[in-house]
Protein backbone atom coordinates (compact mmCIF):
# COMPACT_ATOMS: atom_id res chain seq x y z
CA UNK A 1 0.00 0.00 0.00
CA UNK A 2 1.13 3.31 -0.73
CA UNK A 3 1.19 5.98 2.14
CA UNK A 4 -1.95 8.38 1.98
CA UNK A 5 -0.09 12.05 1.85
CA UNK A 6 -2.37 15.30 2.51
CA UNK A 7 -2.01 17.37 -0.01
CA UNK A 8 -1.48 21.23 0.36
CA UNK A 9 -5.16 22.44 0.17
CA UNK A 10 -6.07 19.17 2.78
CA UNK A 11 -3.12 21.20 5.04
CA UNK A 12 -4.83 24.41 5.06
CA UNK A 13 -8.86 23.31 5.57
CA UNK A 14 -7.24 21.26 8.48
CA UNK A 15 -5.33 24.99 9.93
CA UNK A 16 -8.60 26.56 9.31
CA UNK A 17 -10.83 24.55 10.84
CA UNK A 18 -8.28 24.24 14.00
CA UNK A 19 -8.24 28.43 14.39
CA UNK A 20 -12.07 28.85 13.73
CA UNK A 21 -12.39 25.72 16.76
CA UNK A 22 -10.14 27.39 18.54
CA UNK A 23 -11.38 31.06 17.84
CA UNK A 24 -15.12 30.07 19.15
CA UNK A 25 -14.09 28.36 21.83
CA UNK A 26 -12.19 31.51 23.29
CA UNK A 27 -15.53 33.17 22.58
CA UNK A 28 -17.74 30.79 25.03
CA UNK A 29 -15.14 31.71 27.75
CA UNK A 30 -15.76 35.22 27.72
CA UNK A 31 -17.97 36.43 30.93
CA UNK A 32 -20.73 38.11 30.74
CA UNK A 33 -21.65 41.50 32.37
CA UNK A 34 -22.58 42.18 35.65
CA UNK A 35 -26.56 41.81 35.67
CA UNK A 36 -27.39 45.83 36.70
CA UNK A 37 -29.00 45.57 40.48
CA UNK A 38 -32.79 45.67 40.68
CA UNK A 39 -33.67 49.12 42.47
CA UNK A 40 -33.77 48.41 46.23
CA UNK A 41 -35.92 50.32 48.58
CA UNK A 42 -34.29 51.82 51.59
CA UNK A 43 -35.27 51.18 55.14
CA UNK A 44 -37.56 54.41 55.17
CA UNK A 45 -39.20 53.65 51.60
CA UNK A 46 -39.72 50.21 53.10
CA UNK A 47 -41.46 51.63 56.40
CA UNK A 48 -43.74 53.82 54.41
CA UNK A 49 -44.77 51.10 52.17
CA UNK A 50 -45.60 48.73 55.39
CA UNK A 51 -47.46 51.55 56.61
CA UNK A 52 -49.53 51.88 53.68
CA UNK A 53 -50.32 48.33 53.09
CA UNK A 54 -51.21 48.12 56.78
CA UNK A 55 -53.78 51.09 56.75
CA UNK A 56 -54.70 49.01 53.27
CA UNK A 57 -56.06 45.67 55.40
CA UNK A 58 -57.37 47.71 57.91
CA UNK A 59 -59.53 49.23 55.88
CA UNK A 60 -60.42 45.84 54.05
CA UNK A 61 -60.89 44.48 57.47
CA UNK A 62 -63.34 46.98 58.20
CA UNK A 63 -65.42 46.09 54.88
CA UNK A 64 -64.45 49.39 53.46
CA UNK A 65 -64.92 49.01 49.58
CA UNK A 66 -64.39 51.11 46.16
CA UNK A 67 -63.17 54.99 46.18
CA UNK A 68 -63.78 54.87 49.90
CA UNK A 69 -60.36 52.58 50.74
CA UNK A 70 -58.68 55.85 49.51
CA UNK A 71 -59.80 58.28 51.51
CA UNK A 72 -59.95 55.31 54.53
CA UNK A 73 -55.66 54.78 53.93
CA UNK A 74 -55.11 58.65 53.79
CA UNK A 75 -57.00 58.92 56.85
CA UNK A 76 -54.80 55.96 58.61
CA UNK A 77 -51.82 57.43 57.13
CA UNK A 78 -52.24 60.96 58.41
CA UNK A 79 -52.94 59.46 62.04
CA UNK A 80 -49.46 57.74 62.22
CA UNK A 81 -47.34 59.58 59.81
CA UNK A 82 -47.85 63.47 58.78
CA UNK A 83 -45.32 64.14 56.53
CA UNK A 84 -45.98 60.98 54.45
CA UNK A 85 -49.46 61.72 54.28
CA UNK A 86 -48.41 65.41 52.99
CA UNK A 87 -46.04 63.65 50.58
CA UNK A 88 -49.15 61.55 49.10
CA UNK A 89 -50.96 63.86 48.34
CA UNK A 90 -48.79 66.13 46.70
CA UNK A 91 -47.81 63.58 44.60
CA UNK A 92 -51.33 63.00 44.04
CA UNK A 93 -51.76 66.57 42.60
CA UNK A 94 -48.31 66.22 40.41
CA UNK A 95 -50.44 63.09 38.31
CA UNK A 96 -53.38 65.11 38.23
CA UNK A 97 -51.47 67.95 36.30
CA UNK A 98 -50.34 64.88 33.69
CA UNK A 99 -47.07 64.80 35.23
CA UNK A 100 -45.27 61.70 34.05
CA UNK A 101 -41.76 61.94 34.06
CA UNK A 102 -40.26 60.87 37.97
CA UNK A 103 -37.88 63.50 38.32
CA UNK A 104 -40.31 66.24 37.10
CA UNK A 105 -43.34 64.79 39.74
CA UNK A 106 -39.86 64.28 42.69
CA UNK A 107 -39.48 68.16 41.99
CA UNK A 108 -42.62 69.02 42.33
CA UNK A 109 -43.23 67.24 45.53
CA UNK A 110 -40.48 68.10 46.98
CA UNK A 111 -41.19 71.97 46.33
CA UNK A 112 -45.21 71.12 47.83
CA UNK A 113 -43.65 69.77 50.82
CA UNK A 114 -41.12 72.31 51.48
CA UNK A 115 -44.34 75.26 50.85
CA UNK A 116 -46.10 73.32 53.43
CA UNK A 117 -43.33 74.07 56.23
Amino acid sequence: MKPMLVGKPMLIAIFVVGFVAIGAGAQAQVPSPEPQPTHVPGPRAAANKKLIDDCRAEAKAQGVRGPAIREAVNACVTKSNPRLAKRMACAQQARAQAMTDRAQIKTFVESCLSGAK
